[in-house]
């Protein structure tokens, strides 16, 4: 029993070790399409100079979409632009979630197509490339019950260490 308590008092000591650089974005600025999670990162892309701000800080999961993700969750930038209006002419912005040095994002360059990793498909040939909106997602084809079923295979393992103990 011992063993059990020992790794539970580590497992949620490392939980505390979260990424602490930002948090978590909140539930009203994401977007689920395409069975993934979506949020408006910055008005840049992660590309140097990227406006002169600091690369984007993934956390909680957040990565920068592909191509195929842009395909599987939107028709096209009017689409894309459609799922991120917040209903009052503005956008759900997420941009201060990702230590982008910006606070806001820029509808005008998504519905030109200014967008990083955006397909081929829907391609914008101007302006600089730094300058890009980029737009994270997360979900879709991780699996999170795989981190469940390990940890649950871990407590098993130290149970029956812990039974063959006291034998």
């Amino acid at each position: 029993m011992r063993i059990i308590k020992a790794f539970l008092v580590v497992l949620f000591g490392f939980s505390w070790l979260a990424p602490a650089q930002a948090a978590d974005v909140p539930a009203n600025l994401i977007v689920d399409a395409g069975g993934f999670e979506w949020a408006w990162a910055a008005p840049c892309s992660p590309v140097a100079p990227s406006c002169g701000a600091t690369p984007l800080a993934m956390h909680d999961g957040w990565g920068l979409a592909t191509a195929e993700q842009f395909l599987a969750s939107f028709s096209s930038f009017a689409d894309l632009l459609a799922k991120f209006a917040d209903g009052s002419g503005g956008v759900l912005c997420a941009s201060a979630y990702f230590n982008s040095g910006y606070s806001h994002c820029d509808a005008g360059d998504a519905a030109i197509g200014a967008v990083y990793n955006a397909p081929a498909a829907w391609a914008y040939a101007g302006g600089a490339e730094s300058q890009w909106e980029s737009f994270v997602t997360r979900g879709g084809q991780v699996p999170e019950p795989g981190t469940m079923v390990l940890l649950a295979l871990g407590l098993l393992g130290a149970g029956l260490a812990a039974r063959r103990q006291h034998r």
